[in-house]
């Protein structure tokens, strides 16, 4: 009797194993039926496949423009084979302010400078800082807000080392041209920086941007540094310095009279 329950028992389980299976496998068919395929879902949504992506200059970003250094570099050429540089002397003698923004090169810059003012009268308020960028100085209004306060006879703008080896010049040159468009009618100059090594196109640009006349190579000058390889020592930022007041005094737009007296 026990052994006969024991069959029946055994051929139970059996039957509904089968019956078990055989409804999973039926319910898998009607689950696949239901799932369209990857082509069929994205044609359901034609609106996605119209989608146009804009790219909008990152300042943040690093992107290879070499094309567009290329044309920067085409740009400067004709600029400088046709501009003619427009003489606007500076005559005022007394009561004379100079802004000076840069980074730790401008703060070097302006040491000497302050000397040179001094033997004029002149006022000149150096707001160099180490690590100071285009970026920083580009992206807001920071530029008009310290013109405002210090309302300056003449800007002095010695910014770029930092910015050196960027490589997206589509970037700084909504930067720069923001810079441009806050100076107003602020009488500036440009002191660019001073290449320990190639640039990727920065120089270059500067140099179309902010024009013949107001722009200060420094990309070629021979300048002696200190251990780093980028800082000048003392003598090479007078031989900067110099270099800069002599050309600001007799070739830029100007004609700031700042050379030292003595």
């Amino acid at each position: 009797m026990l052994k006969n329950k024991r069959f029946y028992l055994v051929i139970g389980l059996f039957v509904f194993l089968i019956l078990t299976v055989f409804s999973i496998g039926i319910l898998s068919e009607e689950k696949n039926d239901t799932i369209p395929p990857k082509e069929e879902k994205k044609n359901q949504n034609p609106e996605k496949d119209t989608l146009q992506v804009i790219d909008i200059p990152d300042t943040t970003s690093v992107i290879d423009s070499s094309e567009t250094v290329t044309n920067i570099e085409e740009e400067t050429d004709n600029k400088d084979e046709s501009e003619e540089i427009p003489k606007e002397p500076f005559t005022k003698t007394t009561d004379v302010t100079v802004l000076l923004i840069g980074d730790s090169m401008g703060q070097g810059v302006g040491w000497i400078l302050s000397v040179y003012a001094q033997q004029r009268g002149y006022q000149l308020i150096n707001l160099a800082a180490q690590n100071s960028t285009i970026i920083a100085w580009g992206s807001g209004t920071k530029l008009a807000d310290e013109l405002s306060y210090y309302d300056p006879d003449f800007l002095i703008i010695c910014l770029g080392s930092n910015d050196l080896f960027g490589t997206d010049m589509a970037s700084y040159q909504y930067l720069i041209q923001n810079m441009i468009t806050q100076t107003g009618d602020t009488r500036f100059v440009w002191i660019g920086p001073p290449n320990w090594k190639e640039d990727y196109g920065l120089t270059d640009l500067l140099a179309s941007e902010v024009g013949k006349g107001r722009y200060f190579s420094s990309k070629d000058l021979y300048l002696p540094r200190i251990s780093d390889g980028i800082h000048p020592t003392l003598e090479g930022y007078r031989t900067w310095t110099d270099a800069f007041t002599e050309w600001i005094e007799k070739e830029s737009m100007h004609r700031f009279p700042i050379t030292k007296l003595w």
